[in-house]
C-alpha cells in the first residue's frame, strides 16, 4: 500500500517508521511500502486515501475462495496510458481498436467486444465542470462589465460637475492630454482602492466558498490566492479602471471654452449636452447584460425545480448506506442481525450505489429471439446484483408478478426481475412473465433465468438520466461480490448508523465498514453541481438587478435635476403632476426598452452555451422568457418612478426664483 501525505499525517503523525508497517483495510493486511508527495491527488475527482494494487484487491474477485482470478468481465476498467511524443488522439484509438479487434478475432470468448474508448485525462477529471465554470466565468465578467457601466456613469456625473475647473485649467493652458491622464489617474486609483478591498473580501470568504462549494469540482480544495492570483487581480483591476475611466476622461477634455465658463451650472437644456446620451447608452447596456444574467439564471431555476420534481423510483427517507467490503458469509450474517434490530424495517445489499454514475452493465439476450450483434447497445442493461430485501428496503413499486425472496437461492430455478422499461423495449405489448433472458458475459458463462416479476423504472444512475433497462438478479444466485448495505428505519440516522456499526462488529470486529451515508443526502448530492451552478448565477443575476436598479435611477435622478428650472417652466405654465411624471418614465424606460431587447436577442444567441445544463426546458422557453423581461421592466419601473415622482413635486417659484 501507498499512502497518501495527507492520511499519513492525519492518521500515523507522519510517523517515518511506518514504512514496511502492516495495517489493516479493504478487508485485508496491507504492508506500507511509502508516501506519495503532498499535493499527489489521482483519480483527481475524489480525495486520495492509498493506491493500492488492483492483483491484490480480493473484493473484485469473483468468490472469497478464488481470489487470485481477476473479472475478465469488469466493462468499468480504467487503464492509464501514456501517448509517445507526435501520436495523437486517433491515432492511438485506431492502433487500441486495431489490438483489440484482433485480440477478439483470436479469442472471442475472453474479450469483452463492446471496445475501448480512449478519452483525455483533463475531460475525464473535469467533467461536468468543464462545462459549468467556464458559464460562470462569464457570468463574473458580465458583473464587472455592469459595475463598470455604472462606475462610468456616476464619472460622467462628476465630470459635468466638474466642466468650469477643466475648463478653467485649459485656459490656464492645460493640455487635453494632461486633462485626460488626469481623469484617467483617478479613475485608476479608485479601481485599485477596490480591486484592494475586493482582495481582502476574498481572502475572507474563500473558506466558506470552498465549504459551500460541491465536490463536483476537481481540485477544487486546493485553491490559493497566490501570486498568480494576484497578479490576474491587477490585470482585471488597471483594466477596469481604464474601462470605466475612458469615457468620463474623453467627455472631461472635450470642453468648449467660451460656453463653458459662461454657462451657469443650472442652465436648462445643459443636460443634453452632457450625460443624457452616454448615460443613456450605458443604462441600455447595463440592461442588455442583466436580462442576459437573469434569464440565464431563470432557465437553470426553472430546470432546477423540474429536476427536483423527478420521481427517482426509490424512496431515499429513511435509508442508510454503507460500503462493506464483500465477504458472502459475512453479509448473510450482518443482513440477519440488522433484520432482528428493534427499528429497522428492511435490510438489503447490492453491487451498485444508487443516484451514481457507478454501476454494472451487461448484454442481455433473449429466449426466442434471434441473436444480435455485441455492438447493438438497445440491449445494454444495468444488472443490480441484490439480495432479496434491497427492493424493499427502497420501497420500489411492484407493478405485476413476485419480488426476489430468501428461497430464490443456488439450488432453485435462476430468476430475474425486470423494470418498466425493459418489458417495453424487450416485449414490447407481450406479458415478459415466465420469459427467459441471458446476460451475456465475456467468459462464456450462459445462465437462462426467468423473469418473475416488473417493478417501477427507477434512475439509478441521477435525476437527470432517463430510465434505462434494469435487471435485478438474486445475490444466492450471482457469482459476483456485493459491497453496499442499505437499512430503512424511521430511526435518526446516527442511530442507524451505530446499529450497522454494531451488527458487522457481533460478527467481525475487524472488518472494515467505509462511509455511512444517508440517501437522502446522496440524492441531494447528485444534484449538487446544478444546484451549485443555478445558486451562483441566482446570486449574479440579483447582483445584476441591482446594478440594473442604480444605473436607472441614477441617471434618471441626474436627469431630473438638470431639467429642473426646465420642469418648473412647464408646471407653472399648467402642467398637470401626471404629465411631469408620463414625461420622465418615458425618457428613462426609452433605453431600458432598447436594452432589453438587445438582451433578449443576445441571451437567445448564447442560449445554446446553456443547453448541456439544463433539464426538461429550452433555452428559448417562453414562459421563463415573459416571466424575466417581466421582472426586468418592473425593477426598472421602480427606479425610473421614484425620481420621476420627485421632479413632480417641485414647486415653481422656489425654482424659477432660483434660476
Amino acid at each position: 500500500m501507498l499512502l497518501s501525505d495527507e492520511l499519513w499525517r492525519r492518521r500515523f503523525g507522519a510517523d517515518p517508521g511506518i514504512i514496511g508497517q502492516q495495517i489493516r483495510a479493504i478487508g485485508g493486511i496491507y504492508v506500507v511500502v511509502g508516501v506519495m508527495p503532498p499535493g499527489f491527488n489521482f483519480p483527481l475527482k475524489r480525495r486520495l486515501e492509498a493506491l493500492l494494487p488492483s492483483r491484490q484487491m480480493g473484493f473484485w474477485m469473483l468468490s472469497d475462495d478464488d481470489l487470485s482470478r481477476e473479472s475478465r468481465d469488469n466493462r468499468s476498467y480504467n487503464v492509464i496510458l501514456r501517448l509517445k511524443p507526435g501520436v495523437g488522439a486517433e491515432q492511438a484509438q485506431a492502433e487500441l481498436d486495431g489490438l483489440f479487434a484482433q485480440r477478439l478475432r483470436n479469442d472471442p470468448q475472453q474479450y469483452d467486444p463492446i471496445g475501448v474508448k480512449l478519452v483525455s485525462l483533463k475531460d475525464q477529471t473535469v467533467g461536468e465542470a468543464g462545462r459549468v465554470l467556464p458559464i460562470l466565468l462569464g457570468a463574473v465578467g458580465l458583473v464587472v462589465l455592469m459595475v463598470c457601466a455604472n462606475i462610468a456613469n456616476l464619472l460622467l456625473a462628476r465630470a459635468d460637475g466638474r466642466r468650469k475647473e477643466m475648463a478653467i485649467r485649459q485656459s490656464l493652458g492645460a493640455s487635453r492630454f494632461r486633462l485626460v491622464r488626469q481623469a484617467l489617474t483617478e479613475s485608476l486609483l479608485l479601481a485599485l482602492a477596490g480591486g484592494a478591498a475586493g482582495t481582502l473580501l476574498a481572502v475572507w470568504s474563500l473558506g466558506l466558498l470552498l465549504k459551500l462549494s460541491p465536490r463536483y469540482i476537481p481540485r477544487l480544495g486546493e485553491s490559493r490566492i497566490d501570486a498568480l492570483t494576484l497578479l490576474f487581480t491587477l490585470a482585471v483591476t488597471v483594466i477596469a479602471g481604464l474601462l470605466f475611466g475612458s469615457l468620463p476622461a474623453w467627455r472631461s477634455a472635450r470642453v468648449d471654452l467660451s460656453e463653458t465658463l459662461k454657462q451657469t451650472a443650472g442652465r436648462a437644456g445643459s443636460w443634453r449636452r452632457t450625460l443624457a446620451a452616454p448615460g443613456n447608452l450605458l443604462v441600455t447596456f447595463e440592461i442588455a447584460l442583466a436580462l442576459v444574467l437573469t434569464l440565464g439564471a431563470g432557465l437553470l431555476l426553472n430546470s432546477f425545480a423540474r429536476l427536483m420534481m423527478v420521481d427517482p423510483g426509490i424512496r431515499t427517507k429513511g435509508v442508510m448506506a454503507a460500503l462493506i467490503p464483500p465477504n458472502a458469509a459475512l453479509f448473510r450474517q450482518v443482513i440477519e442481525r440488522l433484520e432482528n434490530t428493534p427499528g429497522i424495517e428492511a435490510v438489503g445489499s447490492s453491487n451498485g450505489l444508487p443516484l451514481t454514475e457507478h454501476g454494472n452493465a451487461d448484454f442481455l439476450k433473449i429466449e426466442g429471439r434471434p441473436q444480435t450483434t455485441a455492438s447493438d447497445l438497445s440491449m445494454l442493461t444495468t444488472i443490480h446484483i441484490v439480495s432479496s430485501g434491497y427492493l424493499r428496503a427502497f420501497d420500489v413499486p411492484l407493478m405485476r408478478g413476485r419480488l426476489l425472496s430468501a428461497n430464490d437461492t443456488g439450488a432453485t430455478l435462476p430468476v430475474a426481475v425486470i423494470n418498466e422499461t425493459a418489458a417495453k423495449r424487450f416485449w414490447n405489448d407481450a406479458d415478459p412473465i415466465g420469459k427467459r433472458l441471458s446476460i451475456d458475459r465475456p467468459e462464456g458463462q450462459e445462465v437462462w433465468r426467468e423473469v418473475i416479476g416488473i417493478v417501477k423504472s427507477t434512475r439509478p444512475t441521477g435525476l437527470d438520466k432517463e430510465p434505462g433497462p434494469e435487471v435485478y438478479v438474486p445475490l444466492e444466485q450471482a457469482p459476483m461480490p456485493v459491497g453496499m448495505l442499505f437499512v430503512r428505519s424511521p430511526l435518526p440516522k446516527a442511530d442507524i448508523a451505530r446499529s450497522i456499526r454494531q451488527a458487522v462488529a457481533e460478527v467481525d470486529k475487524n472488518h472494515p465498514i467505509y462511509n455511512i451515508i444517508s440517501m437522502d443526502d446522496l440524492l441531494s448530492d447528485s444534484v449538487s453541481a446544478r444546484r451549485f451552478s443555478m445558486s451562483l448565477l441566482v446570486g449574479f443575476s440579483a447582483l445584476a438587478l441591482t446594478l440594473a436598479m442604480m444605473g436607472v435611477y441614477g441617471v434618471v435622478s441626474y436627469t431630473v435635476a438638470e431639467r429642473t428650472p426646465e420642469i418648473g417652466i412647464r408646471i407653472a405654465l399648467g402642467a398637470q403632476g401626471r404629465d411631469v411624471l408620463r414625461m420622465m418614465l418615458a425618457q428613462g424606460l426609452k433605453p431600458v426598452v432598447i436594452g432589453s431587447v438587445a438582451g433578449l436577442i443576445a441571451a437567445l444567441a448564447i442560449g445554446r452555451v446553456l443547453s448541456s445544463l439544463l433539464y426538461g426546458v429550452t433555452a428559448t422557453d417562453p414562459a421563463t422568457i415573459v416571466i424575466v423581461v417581466i421582472l426586468l421592466s418592473l425593477v426598472a419601473l421602480l427606479a425610473c418612478y421614484i425620481p420621476a415622482r420627485k421632479a413632480t413635486k417641485l414647486d415653481p417659484m422656489i425654482v424659477l426664483r432660483r434660476e
